[in-house]
């Protein structure tokens, strides 16, 4: 809202306090003074109960919707928007030096509602949107031609008099515990119709930063939930059904980590036909009692803790076969078939794996070679791979074999590997889908793109001395007579299966051990110390970038 008398100017400070009410304050704000407090962070922008902003402002070519444009263009000629709510978090102010270079104090504040807003007058702000076309404004007798302008490209005597002349009005909340701010949340966006994770995100609690850590579009690391179309408000990779807004994809790591946690797939009597997803009182129900995020104690949905790091190991190898296969000719035929519940079966599918086959086994399995056998089983026509309708399944000596029927007044129905990976989401879907994949891994399971790899990783010093007895302290390649910095080698790779046991270490000195560089694959690479790799580099026998990706796979793993 723009001031109604411009001679108040001298009088006018970054922040001026208007009134008290029951909890809080109301008070206005000047907009120089509230984008600088955005961007230093006095204000938080996304605590964790706020709904995710989902507009493309930093794509290249987009300058804003219809809404973004007539908001900003609303304020800059002084139309009134509704407040701002803020919630103050700390008890002692700090200093800040407003747009007018005055220090005034601020408390550290969270945006309880206007978060949408505020993000879209910043990026206004900072150059990433733009008023619409034909956007004029008189400024002291003078007009000035702004359309599709943004901000930093006003003039200099615009950007002074609107940052000075335009406030915002805010309420702010000052006696608010956690979970008064997460009640107070949801009552100012209950216009919003919110859908379920976005009420439950709202609760200030361990699962709720977990699962917007790891699952949504405005935190999440992995691509299959961030990255959206250019000029589409749908994530590239799956299905549009997949609504990042709405998160839902929060809403499948929830579910991945609940039914991890309680050992769902181990515990279904079987003449029972349950929902891999929980009922959406049980989710609420671990989302209301689950610890504080904030607590010191830590809980079993921490973000550190076992369950979130088995669902953040799942969410990258699942990431990986998507995103890294996407350019696979093929993708676009199943690009609609990554729905809710496919990433789910898949993510419980991978739960299963790794306790069978390892945790390393499935964390570096060969994406590109999952990819291939499960879009021959997702593209095939062949009627006799059909799953029967209300059947459970087992695999019986090699065979998928039915174990119980759910009885059924109609004739039941069959359904295709494609349709049942596509919307199936009950366990008899996810045993028959999980059969069929596993009868053809016991074929061969490196066809899968799975090598079972030994869980130790690393020869332990006991070992090392042992193979020291054996072989003596000496370099193990033919005519090397080494004795000093010998490194424990495992003969056949690690990463190929090779056991970490003294019948498959030998010692080499450091050369000879570098020597077999060409034909390292990363697993063995990440091995070597950063004086070895820096050696390599001397030598012409890695590229630098090469070395670089390999220190951020040992960053990642807390190595060296």
């Amino acid at each position: 809202m723009k001031l109604v008398n411009e001679n108040n100017l001298e009088s006018l400070k970054g922040f001026n306090y208007v009134r008290m009410f029951l909890g809080g304050y109301k008070g206005n704000i000047q907009f120089g003074t509230y984008m600088e407090l955005f961007r230093s962070g006095i204000i938080d922008p996304k605590p964790t109960y706020q709904r995710p902003y989902t507009y493309d402002d930093e794509l290249g070519t987009y300058t804003g919707n219809t809404w973004q444009k007539n908001l900003i263009s609303n304020f800059l000629r002084g139309d009134v928007i509704p407040p701002l709510s803020l919630r103050q978090v700390n008890d002692k102010p700090i200093d800040f030096q407003d747009y007018n270079q005055q220090y005034i104090e601020l408390y550290i504040q969270e945006l309880l509602d206007g978060g949408h807003r505020t993000r879209t007058f910043f990026n206004f702000y900072q150059g990433l949107l733009t008023v619409p076309k034909g956007f004029t404004l008189e400024i002291n007798g003078k007009s000035y031609d702004l359309g599709e302008k943004s901000w930093v490209e006003f003039p200099p005597v615009v950007k002074d008099h609107l940052s000075k002349t335009l406030v915002f009005d805010i309420d702010v909340y000052t006696t608010l515990t956690d979970t008064l701010a997460g009640e107070k949340f949801r009552t100012l966006n209950n216009l919003h119709v919110m859908t379920d994770p976005q009420w439950r995100n709202s609760y200030r609690k361990q699962i709720s930063y977990s699962c917007r850590q790891l699952g949504s579009f405005d935190s999440s690391e992995f691509e299959i939930f961030t990255k959206r179309e250019n000029g589409v408000n749908k994530l590239l990779y799956l299905s549009s059904k997949v609504s990042h807004t709405g998160r839902v994809t929060d809403e499948i790591v929830s579910v991945l980590s609940i039914r991890i946690k309680e050992n769902f797939l181990s515990n279904i009597e079987p003449d029972k036909y349950p929902s891999l997803v929980p009922s959406k009182t049980k989710i609420d129900d671990v989302y209301e009692n689950d610890l504080h995020e904030k607590k010191g104690e830590s809980g079993s949905y921490h973000i550190n803790g076992k369950i979130m790091k088995r669902v953040k190991l799942i969410l990258s190898v699942m990431n990986r076969i998507i995103v890294n296969n996407s350019n696979d000719k093929r993708f676009k035929k199943i690009n609609t078939l990554w729905t809710k519940s496919s990433l789910v079966k898949l993510g419980l599918m991978l739960n299963d794996w790794i306790e069978k086959y390892g945790h390393f086994s499935i964390e570096l399995m060969d994406e590109e070679l999952f990819f291939n056998k499960l879009t021959s089983y997702l593209l095939t026509t062949v009627k006799e791979l059909s799953m029967v309708e209300n059947c459970r399944y087992e695999v019986v000596n090699g065979e998928l074999k039915i174990v119980h029927k759910k009885t059924m007044k109609s004739e039941r129905s069959k359904y295709r590997f494609q349709g049942v990976w596509k919307t199936g989401i009950n366990i008899n879907d996810y045993e028959w889908l999980k059969g069929v994949i596993e009868i053809d891994m016991k074929k061969n399971l490196s066809n899968w793109g799975i090598v079972i790899l030994d869980s130790q990783r690393r020869f332990t010093t006991k070992q090392r001395q042992q193979v020291e007895d054996r072989d003596g302290c000496v370099c193990n390649h033919d005519g090397c007579d080494v004795t000093e910095n010998l490194q424990v080698d495992h003969i056949k790779p690690w990463s190929k299966g090779g056991k970490t046991h003294i019948d498959n270490g030998q010692l080499l000195c450091s050369d000879h051990n570098l020597e077999k560089t060409d034909t390292m694959d990363d697993e063995q690479l990440v091995d070597l110390s950063t004086d070895d790799l820096q050696g390599l580099i001397i030598k012409g026998k890695i590229e630098l970038g090469k070395v670089m990706e390999i220190q951020e796979i040992k960053k990642q793993r807390g190595i060296e």
